[in-house]
């Protein structure tokens, strides 16, 4: 019974979640990273934890050195609570959706490209920033959407 309790377990998809900081601009971030085995990721969704008041604050989301959207997009155009879904898309040929508080997830042009993306443990999800530096009380937040194909895989 326990075994098939922790099968269960880890057939379930999970979210991993980064700390609401705020980051400077011009570099690559690393903002959470794949260990214990591989991971097969649904989602990625990027969160302005407040409304990031300094002008338009851009990302580009990475797994490892692979880019996920064809161009950065403003994630605080809509403000204290709007978020950026990446169409997680490794060829770089379609941009992510504006800043919104309601949207699709994933986008249609999304899924079409991609249903997911397989990351190995030893891998980073990182965010270059650009645009306006965040102020002090500026927070962002990165949300992952994944499932173990490892029992001992994690995203944290």
């Amino acid at each position: 019974m326990g075994q098939e309790l922790a099968d269960l377990y880890n057939r379930q998809e999970h979210w991993a979640h980064s700390t609401p900081t705020s980051y400077a601009m011009g570099a690559t971030q690393d903002i959470l990273a794949i260990t214990g085995g591989i991971v097969y990721i649904t989602a990625i969704i990027e969160y302005c934890d407040t409304a990031m008041t300094a002008g338009a604050v851009t990302t580009a989301i990475f797994i490892g050195a692979t880019g996920l959207e064809l161009a950065a997009v403003a994630i605080n155009a809509g403000g204290a609570g709007a978020f950026v879904i990446s169409p997680l898309d490794p060829a770089g040929g379609i941009a992510k959706l504006a800043s919104a508080v309601v949207a699709n997830a994933p986008s249609l042009a999304g899924m079409v490209s991609s249903s997911g993306l397989v990351a190995a443990p030893g891998v980073t999800i990182n965010v270059t920033f650009a645009g306006f530096n965040m102020a002090a009380g500026d927070l962002y937040s990165l949300h992952v959407k994944y499932r173990k194909i490892h029992p001992n895989a994690l995203i944290a």
